[in-house]
């Protein structure tokens, strides 16, 4: 039996960051009156008008983000700017603050964190122009717009006010307090115009410990200081009535954080770079309910991320007081888990009912569905098979509708196959963990167990959050294997191994859905009669590296003879090199009409692997003997390596367990435990006369450890001690000394 997958449309209205105090948007509507919209916009900077040979003018992706001169906006900021050449970007400088960016690129540095922008910066007559409400929003500026005169306003940030107040000197600010060689140190106010402006710790004239900040007197800001700074924990009252709880480095909010809004409602909990949100958060609505958890960029939600449903929508809309735990906990139910863009949903993404059960999984763009994806449906459907007896029965199972669709801006504009899917899932019934996928052709047949569904296996194996994903078999519609191993989000990609209408075609890499590294093509002989054939026949092996699905370079040519069983090696069979196309000693038997091949493998196959006893062998000699399973060394066997002979277990290929080896004399010159291919344990090394030179323990084929060394008797230990990659400790400690 085999099933598939589907998903089903989200409904809820578009999701948007509830709480943005500093994203700036100028309107370009008709909101704005005609003569306003005539107007050129521009820009004041602390209080003044920015004056320039070149106006700002509004452009980018939206149409709607200001651009202007860098060097003019940020020399009136009070940045120096100057030209990186190694870089080849321009650095500002304030205070201890760095900024850096390379022109034409999206991404700005500020004290070495990257913002990534929607917009890149742009060369125009010579001149370097900036987007400037993202790149101010970067630096911790506050910004405010103006529809009716055009205008944006730039102020400094809260720790550049800081600064500029305490630059006043006594001309406008005094103090009372402690003081130490006529310097402000320990407890103390300080005075601007006569009303008190901070209170706190001093250490050589500097705020520096916990204080209070004061404007209008109104509190702003109590927490920690560092050299004039903000810094550490603290709370930070803003003039709408909201507040920010938690870390400031150098002046900023930067680090966890939480923002409350002027009636005490959490409305965002997460990372904080600049005064941004920025990093991973929680965004929660009006009534203190989470509606959103996840990446976020610039105050945005952006990235990965999880939206949930709003208080009094759906099922979850109890009652409850805004921000306590019962009204946080309404948002069990999500709605969408995907990427987002700009705070709408953009990107791949799964979308879920009322009920909290997956609807869709596909591509959305501005918010809606757009693009490719599966609709889902969640169902008990009867499944019948046959029993060793070879009785119908029938069993009813939780299964999973689902139907290829296609969107355009929200609107279904195309259905393609319908397919179930039963198997592990997880509670919203996101397919995940093994399970099996068929094709559903929508056809009932009748049965003595009444009516049950026709239907094909497409895919089964591992699926991660609704993708077919981790290893797993694909099937034809005549359910012939068309593909067996490494799918990742429903393609070809890693290992694999695929098949042309049932018979073997290909083994190795593969990368989104399509050959590339290195693999190998099979064709098979005249006398090769299809993918049932049972009996003797031959292939030929083309090994090799591919791009793009085509072979670009050619390594060798292999034929293998022997039994088949399926259409697949099966039984005693012997691999030979016909051709070598990398090595000049190699065999070349495809450039004469008679030539030499070199014995390769020799021994038995099961399903086209290695696979029982068989024989190894390189450049024609043998390598090793033993047991293989599932193309690998594997269990008892003895391998053949520079002169010497290993006798033991393999596992994966590599030696492992309690093995011995012998020279070609046949003498035993090593017994002990090997782990991963090396001696690893404890172990005895023999002489070239079969005596005792060394016992006790080894890593990776050195002493190390303790252990002792014989002498020419092979009975009489000259030194026991502590062993360091192959030398005594003595050696070792005097090596590593004499090294520079």
């Amino acid at each position: 039996m085999r099933k598939t997958i589907a998903l089903l449309s989200l409904t809820a209205a578009a999701l948007a960051c509830p709480f943005t105090p500093s994203a700036i948007s100028l309107p370009l509507g008709p909101s704005a009156s005609a003569a306003a919209a005539a107007a050129a916009p521009q820009l004041v900077i602390n209080g003044s008008v920015l004056q320039g040979e070149l106006p700002p003018y509004r452009g980018g992706a939206n149409g709607d983000t200001l651009f202007a001169p860098a060097r003019l906006v940020l020399e009136a900021l009070g940045y120096t700017v100057s030209w990186k050449q190694e870089e080849q970007a321009i650095s500002a400088v304030l205070h201890e603050e760095a900024v850096l960016h390379k022109p034409g690129s999206k991404v700005w540095t500020v004290d070495g964190h990257s913002f990534l922008l929607s917009d890149a910066s742009m060369m125009q007559q010579d001149t370097l122009w900036m987007p400037v409400q993202p790149v101010a929003e970067a630096l911790g500026l506050e910004l405010k717009w103006s529809s009716l005169t055009q205008t944006l306003y730039i102020k400094a940030s809260f720790a550049a006010s800081i600064r500029e107040t305490l630059g006043y000197g006594y001309t406008r600010l005094s103090y009372e307090g402690d003081t130490v060689d006529g310097l402000r140190h320990g407890e103390g106010r300080l005075y601007l115009d006569g009303k008190l402006w901070y209170e706190g710790s001093f250490r050589q004239n500097k705020l520096n410990g916990g204080g209070k900040l004061y404007m209008n007197g109104q509190l702003r800001y109590e927490g920690g200081f560092v050299a004039d700074q903000p810094h550490g924990q603290a709370v930070l009252l803003l003039a709408n009535g909201s507040r920010y709880e938690g870390d400031f480095t150098r002046g900023n909010q930067t680090g966890q954080g939480a923002l409350y809004d002027a009636g005490g409602r959490l409305r965002y909990n997460g990372e904080w770079v600049n005064g941004l949100m920025e990093g991973v958060g929680d965004v929660y609505d009006e009534q203190g309910t989470i509606v959103y958890s996840g990446e976020m960029k610039q105050n945005r939600q952006h990235g990965y991320g999880v939206a949930f449903t709003a208080a009094g929508s759906g099922t979850n809309a109890e009652a409850a007081s805004p921000g306590t735990a019962d009204a946080k906990a309404q948002k069990k139910n999500k709605i969408y888990e995907g990427q987002w863009a700009d705070n709408v949903r953009s990107g791949q993404g799964r979308s879920f009912d009322a009920s909290g059960k997956l609807e869709y999984i596909g591509s959305w763009s501005n918010d809606k569905k757009d693009g490719d994806g599966f609709a889902y449906k969640l169902s008990m459907m009867d499944w019948s098979s046959k029993n060793d007896q070879g009785e119908l029965i029938t069993e009813t199972l939780e299964t999973i509708q689902l139907e290829q669709v296609t969107y355009r801006k929200g609107m279904k504009i195309a259905e393609g196959d319908k397919y179930l899917y039963t198997g592990l899932k997880l509670a919203d019934g996101t397919p995940h963990g093994s399970g099996t996928m068929y094709y559903d052709s929508g056809k009932l047949r009748a049965t003595s167990k009444g009516a049950l569904h026709g239907s094909l296996v497409y895919y089964e194996g591992e699926f991660v959050q609704g993708r077919m994903s981790g290893m797993g078999k694909l099937y034809d519609k005549q359910e012939r294997l068309v593909y067996e191993g490494e799918v990742v989000d429903g393609k070809r990609s890693g290992h694999g191994t695929s098949y042309e209408n049932g018979v073997l075609a290909y083994e190795g890499k593969w990368s989104d859905d399509q050959r590339s590294g290195l693999g190998r093509r099979y064709t098979f002989d005249k006398s090769y009669t299809g993918p049932d054939f049972t009996g003797s026949s031959s292939l030929l092996m083309h090994e090799g590296r591919f791009a793009a699905d085509k072979e670009t370079e050619a390594i060798a040519v292999y034929r293998h003879y022997g039994q088949f069983l399926n259409g697949l090696p099966d039984g005693y069979g012997a691999v030979m090199l016909l051709h070598d196309y990398k090595n000049e000693s190699g065999p070349k038997s495809l450039d004469k009409e008679q030539g030499t091949a070199w014995l390769i493998y020799e021994g038995e196959f099961r399903k086209g692997l290695r696979e029982g006893d068989g024989r190894l062998y390189e450049n024609n000699t043998l390598v090793y003997e033993g047991q293989f399973s599932k193309g690998l060394r594997e269990g008892i066997g003895m391998a053949y390596e520079d002169r010497m002979i290993y006798k033991g277990p393999f596992k994966d290929d590599l030696k492992e367990g309690e093995g011995e080896i012998f020279d070609a004399f046949d003498t035993l010159r090593f017994k002990g435990t090997f782990k991963n291919g090396k001696k690893n344990g404890f172990g005895r090394l023999y002489s070239e006369n079969g005596l005792l030179s060394y016992e006790g323990q080894f890593k990776n084929d050195w002493k190390h450890g303790y252990g002792k060394l014989f002498g020419s008797d092979g009975k009489t230990p000259y030194y026991q001690g502590e062993f360091r990659e192959d030398k005594t400790l003595s050696q070792y400690l005097n090596d590593m000394k004499e090294k520079p």
